[in-house]
């Protein structure tokens, strides 16, 4: 299976305006999942973590990792399948 295929801009511009049909609740479920699960794992644990997570909502889990005190790579869009390592000092 080729995973160099690109799709045409329209097609994403279509998705995109689909997305807004998602309900805003199934979002902040999601959201909160993720909050709850780094809480759950980063709160007791202080050993490597490997979370694999679809690219959309990469950008979040940066975002709230960011706000936990991890330092990791800049980026606007996930690339994928590849790995992207947030570390934080533990004291």
């Amino acid at each position: 299976m080729r995973k160099d295929i690109k799709l045409p801009f329209l097609f994403w511009a279509i998705l995109i305006k689909l997305g807004f049909l998602i309900p805003s609740n199934y979002i902040r479920d999601v959201k909160e999942q993720i909050e709850t699960l780094l809480d759950e794992k980063l709160l007791h644990n202080n050993e490597d973590i490997l979370i694999v997570i679809h690219g959309a909502l990469m950008i979040y889990l940066k975002k709230e990792l960011l706000k936990r005190g991890f330092k990791g790579p800049k980026f606007k869009v996930p690339e994928n399948g590849k790995l992207y390592v947030f570390e934080k000092e533990f004291i």
